[in-house]
């Protein structure tokens, strides 16, 4: 998903094409007269698509093809304006309402290279733009794209952190709001993922974290994040100072797109 020459054909004004697997997209050339990075960068996302022939639905159903130009085409995102990615954002989606499947097509692929951490264009603020400008659009799949908008949006540095009950490895039964006047760091994971017990080593190891928890400044809670709870009954690998437990309903207020997943909330209950 790494971008390839877009940054050139954006400082340079040289005329391109990114081709994949034999298809291939022509991009669009920016006018010598815009000199600006940031207009040369907002010309390019309004234009980056207008070669793309939505209709063609072998070309929209190859992921290869679309998601390194929709990669590439979110690598120039920061070097516009709010205003310019809006109306970028606004004119990709409805080109690409010319048909339900392409319009299917686009939302998968926003929300996997947007919402998923590990994708090098995640971003959560334009994954917002795409969902209203699709809600607006009346695409399918309306109903889940309002479902993850929410929980997006709930979950926003400065939002109240959405309150769940929670079942602790103990049997005590408690809320995320209990934990009010310490700031929570709020994993989600799984015994049998890899990537979750590197990390539980980690914050393991993590000094600071250790120092807060000590003197009652911080407290972490670990929730199941996966679907069979016996697994997570079958394997404690959590520290006895954290608060392990299930929390059934956590998994329809915050966006786990992947495990692990950390939201790190405020002793005033906000989304940090």
């Amino acid at each position: 998903m790494a971008p390839r020459r877009v940054f050139i054909i954006l400082l340079l004004g040289l005329a391109g094409s990114l081709a994949l697997c034999g298809r291939e997209l022509a991009l669009p050339v920016i006018p010598p007269a815009l000199r600006d990075i940031s207009d040369r960068a907002a010309y390019m996302l309004e234009h980056y698509w207008d070669n793309m022939d939505f209709r063609d639905s072998a070309a929209v159903a190859d992921r290869d093809f679309m998601g390194q130009n929709f990669a590439d085409f979110m690598s120039v995102m920061p070097l516009a304006d709010s205003t310019a990615r809006r109306k970028a954002v606004d004119v990709l989606v409805h080109k690409s309402a010319a048909n339900e499947f392409s319009a299917n097509e686009l939302s998968l692929l926003a929300e996997g290279y947007l919402l998923d951490r590990k994708s090098p264009v995640a971003d959560d603020d334009v994954y917002l733009m795409f969902a209203d400008a699709m809600i607006d659009a009346a695409y399918p799949r309306a109903d889940a794209i309002k479902f993850i908008r929410h929980m997006v949006a709930s979950c926003r540095p400065g939002a109240v952190a959405p309150d769940f009950s929670f079942t602790s490895r103990n049997g005590a039964v408690g809320r995320l709001s209990d934990l009010r006047g310490r700031e929570v760091w709020l994993l989600f994971y799984s015994p049998d993922c890899p990537d979750c017990l590197a990390e539980i080593d980690a914050l393991k190891r993590d000094s600071l974290l250790r120092a807060g928890i000590a003197a009652g400044d911080i407290a972490v809670l670990a929730v199941y994040g996966g679907s069979d709870e016996s697994v997570w009954r079958l394997r404690q690998v959590i520290p006895p100072d954290w608060t392990d437990a299930v929390a059934p309903d956590a998994d329809s207020l915050y966006p786990v797109d992947v495990l692990p997943r950390m939201f790190r909330i405020g002793a005033d209950g906000t989304v940090l």
